[in-house]
């Protein structure tokens, strides 16, 4: 399985424009080969009308469970039953406080998380994995 990182922003025709400046979107993905990953990556994430500020040429490669931040962990067995497991991390306004979904919200198995954690204390989060360069 791959964890792959995408900095995006809501399509202008997205019912979140307006709504969210942007997200950091963590997509876990059960696929062979990082190459076809990426592609299913990009369009996973423009399926849900968001589109890619930046995809993050660097990914992990999550062998198991234990592999995972504990606040993902929950969706481990979810990737290996629908292919694929899709959360933003969204935010408001430059500076604000990330929000994740409070609610587990499955659209096409893509999942909205809330939570109060900063969108830097959830990128600086450690990892006990191995990051690959892409």
């Amino acid at each position: 399985m791959y964890q792959i990182i995408a900095h995006a922003k809501p399509k202008k025709e997205s019912e979140h424009f307006g709504e969210f400046l942007g997200a950091y979107a963590t997509l876990f993905i059960d696929f062979k080969e990082i190459d076809g990953a990426y592609v299913l990556a990009k369009h996973y994430i423009e399926n849900e009308g968001w589109e890619i500020i930046e995809l993050e040429d660097e990914y992990f490669i999550i062998n198991s469970i234990e592999d995972m931040a504990e606040d993902y962990q929950q969706y481990y067995y979810e990737v290996f039953e629908y292919g694929y497991s899709l959360i933003f991390n969204t935010y408001d306004s430059i500076g604000e406080e990330q929000k994740r979904y409070t609610t587990p919200c499955i659209i096409n198995y893509l999942f909205y998380v809330y939570s109060d954690t900063s969108a830097a204390n959830w990128l600086s989060k450690p990892y006990t994995n191995t990051l690959y360069p892409m």
